[in-house]
């Protein structure tokens, strides 16, 4: 695991509420798909923790929509 990698990660939509969350990640890229579409007009990344003493690194965030 790369150090820079975040472990631990929250999406919020709108105003705050919890879309998903990966408590335990080891990968360097995600996939989220919402069943059914998620529509908002806001969306926050919460990066809680990485796997090592420097900080995390998040290069990209990509939405497509339906």
């Amino acid at each position: 695991m790369s150090p820079f990698c975040v472990r631990h990660y929250r999406v919020l939509a709108g105003r705050g509420s919890l879309v998903a969350e990966q408590t335990y990640d080891h990968h360097t890229r995600n996939t989220i798909a919402f069943d059914p579409p998620l529509r908002t007009d806001w969306l926050d990344i919460e990066i809680v923790s990485s796997h090592g003493p420097v900080p995390a690194a998040l290069f990209a965030v990509r939405c497509y929509g339906a």
